[in-house]
């Protein structure tokens, strides 16, 4: 029956009936639990000593409940998308080496030290120096007592032909590709470790202080060396096709075509500081040594200004290469010109002595030298040619030797490691001579496509590099150990 109740929590009189098991009456003003006086709650019933509790309206419950799954559902929500957003942001970035908005990758490289830091024994450049000597001196694991065990340690075969040359830092090897990628790799087993989509077919790469630079036809790159991620990158100027690059004297140089011109690039942000007319270069001391035409000239690394100048008296010169205050260019008639530069500004610049090969008929362009061992290196129709550097002697040289082989021409420079010097042949082959006595020591033949070799083999820490130029391939030869 109902009673009259009078509420201990809101003080509220109400009639009800209450619950006979327990006494058990609720407050329809405030929710109140609470029991009347009387005899104790049944022994059956669980717990003692209730006391007036608090109780919810179900209609209460029932919003408290809905409201928590709502907020629930939200939050899930909020870290679905936002976990949808930074895998997409990264992956975004991984994929194209772009950062986020805020502090930009040029000001962290300036403020962290290189994860990649180059060594002397590193091949960073195209030619392993702005000299352009093609000489790793650094080398002594592969020489002229084992070279001929060299075999295939790993080969990465792409879908485009690769000129050019692998540069190799510490334990990463770098290369790109006429199809418009560039490539970090494991040096000890070609594992890409990251790649890079360019702007156009590569054309030339340099690996210094933590930093690849990288051309393009249409953008120049700096990414970190270690990681991929894009420091900066910029288009050539008034709408030019890039070519190869190099580093001296604190400066990025980057040739162009249209008209052939050679620009100065600082390293740090990718400003073009200033331009020249192109043609094949050297630098060494602060002197930027550029061949053109007939003509040779001498400037100033940092501002492109004009130190001396020569002319040869018939031929276009190729690149030149410095070394020991000697600078050595072939000409297309077939000689090979030695000139003193030791004094920087002396305009006395006639050839110390020249050296006589044959008319350059057949290849890929006029070759450029390489330098080491005392001696001068190049290929030229189907004879390669090593020739004395020692200053005094005949203004006529004869090579201290030659070798003639059943190939069509030698395609691009030689390159000199530790008593052996290297050359690309023809349209597939990769010969290795005795620096003394001109022996051929070691053969590869890579199949591909009839076409000349555009790439050069590089050889760091007991590894050498070839890439295959039509054959599409990248090749890691070494002397398999005992």
């Amino acid at each position: 029956m109902n009673i009259q109740v009078t509420c201990p929590s809101c003080q509220q009189t109400f009639s009800n009936e209450p619950q006979p098991e327990y006494n058990q009456v609720v407050c329809p003003h405030c929710y109140a639990l609470f029991y009347l006086p009387g005899p104790p709650p049944s022994p059956a019933t669980p717990g003692t000593n209730f006391q007036p509790t608090a109780a919810a309206s179900p209609s209460l419950v029932k919003q408290l409940v809905t409201c928590g799954c709502v907020m629930i559902f939200l939050f899930a929500l909020i870290l679905i998308v936002t976990g949808l957003v930074m895998w997409f942001t990264l992956g975004h970035a991984r994929a194209t080496g772009n950062q986020p908005i805020g502090k930009t990758r040029t000001a962290m490289a300036a403020s962290n030290p290189a994860s990649i830091a180059s060594t002397p024994a590193d091949w960073t450049l195209s030619r392993f120096d702005a000299a352009g000597t093609n000489f790793n001196r650094h080398e002594n694991v592969i020489g002229p007592a084992n070279v001929a065990n060299l075999e295939v340690l790993w080969s990465n075969r792409h879908s485009s032909s690769i000129r050019g040359y692998v540069s190799v830092v510490g334990e990463t090897a770098f290369y790109g590709d006429y199809g418009g990628e560039f490539r970090a790799v494991k040096a000890t087993t070609g594992k890409t470790i990251w790649k890079r989509r360019l702007s156009g077919k590569h054309q030339g790469h340099a690996v210094v202080g933590g930093v690849c630079y990288v051309s393009s036809i249409g953008q120049l790159f700096a990414f970190d060396a270690a990681t991929g991620h894009s420091l900066w990158s910029k288009p050539p100027p008034a709408s030019k096709k890039l070519g190869g690059l190099f580093l001296a004297d604190n400066l990025l140089f980057v040739g162009s075509s249209s008209p052939s011109t050679l620009h100065a690039v600082e390293p740090t942000t990718g400003k073009f500081k200033w331009s020249i007319p192109g043609g094949g270069f050297a630098a060494l001391d602060g002197v930027l040594y550029k061949t053109a035409g007939k003509r040779l000239q001498a400037l100033d690394a940092r501002t492109g200004n004009p130190l001396w100048e020569t002319t040869v008296n018939a031929g276009n010169l190729g690149a030149p290469a410095v070394s020991d205050g000697m600078l050595y260019a072939f000409a297309t008639t077939g000689k090979l010109y030695a000139f003193d530069v030791t004094a920087r500004t002396s305009r006395n610049r006639a050839p110390l002595w020249v050296g006589k090969t044959t008319l350059l008929s057949e290849g890929d362009g006029t070759p450029a030298p390489a330098v080491g061992h005392g001696k001068v290196f190049l290929g030229v129709a189907d004879t390669f040619y090593a020739f004395d550097t020692t200053r005094d002697g005949p203004s006529e040289r004869n090579p201290v030797w030659k070798s003639t082989l059943a190939t069509p021409f030698f395609a691009s420079s030689p390159t000199v490691a530790n008593h052996v010097v290297y050359s690309t042949a023809g349209h597939h082959d990769l010969f290795a001579f005795d620096v003394t006595t001109g022996k051929v020591l070691w053969k590869h033949h890579a199949p591909g496509r009839e076409h000349p070799m555009r790439s050069k083999p590089t050889i760091v820490n007991g590894t050498l590099y070839h890439a295959a130029t039509f054959g599409f391939t990248v090749y890691a030869f070494r002397v398999p150990e005992k």
